[in-house]
């Protein structure tokens, strides 16, 4: 096996010399040398058909498909997303930290969603209500003994969901879509005229009570 060696230059003009052995003999010619294009490894050689793998002629092939499909990397675009500033993502806001909502006053939507962690808690499995301590978010936030329904596990036996871009979801929310758009319009967050279905009516029934989009 040999070591091959890659030079990366980064934006930042540090440069970075990543190793990776190759599993080729050393006596394969360097122009049928490949190899694998992951964790950072660069891809080197040539691929069937003669071109060189970033060659200008692959990218001008690349930014065709990306003007034939309208691609522009903002997902937002099209799509009608309000200022935070607004007063209606402001009250969300104010609710989503309070812990006024919860039914034992000791848990807010925040506790699992936390935005400082990436709109979730950094645990396998949630920890909500009846913690020993309310106010610790994240690893360390343990399920009260003695508590109601405790039993030695964890208090909701699922991974919390991130809240991440929820502005942008257009199929249902939770793990089990139990709260689902049911026109699955794409871009339209749910807002599409079909209706949002909920646990509180049978499915596929338009739930009256829910508001007009996902994110809401």
């Amino acid at each position: 096996m040999s070591l091959m060696r890659f030079p990366i230059s980064f934006g930042t003009g540090a440069l970075f010399v990543l190793s990776l052995c190759s599993c080729l003999p050393q006596s394969t010619s360097s122009s049928a040398t490949t190899s694998a294009l992951a964790g950072g490894v660069v891809a080197t050689g040539t691929p069937p058909g003669g071109e060189v793998f970033g060659a200008p002629a692959l990218d001008q092939e690349l930014r065709a498909e990306i003007q034939r499909f309208g691609l522009s990397g903002d997902p937002s675009i099209g799509r009608n997303l309000p200022e935070i500033s607004d007063p209606l993502p402001q009250l969300g806001m104010d609710l989503f930290f309070t812990k006024g909502l919860g039914g034992d006053m000791d848990s807010a939507c925040a506790t699992c969603h936390h935005p400082a962690l990436a709109g979730g808690d950094a645990l396998s499995v949630g920890v909500g209500v009846h913690a020993v301590d309310s106010e610790l978010l994240g690893p360390g936030r343990t399920h009260k003994v003695g508590s109601p329904n405790y039993d030695g596990g964890p208090t909701i036996p699922r991974n919390s969901p991130s809240t991440f871009n929820t502005g942008m979801w257009d199929v249902g929310m939770f793990w089990n879509r139990r709260v689902e758009s049911l026109g699955r319009t794409p871009g339209a967050n749910g807002d599409d005229g079909q209706g949002i279905f909920s646990p509180d009516v049978p499915f596929p029934s338009a739930d009256p009570l829910c508001p007009s989009n996902l994110a809401q």
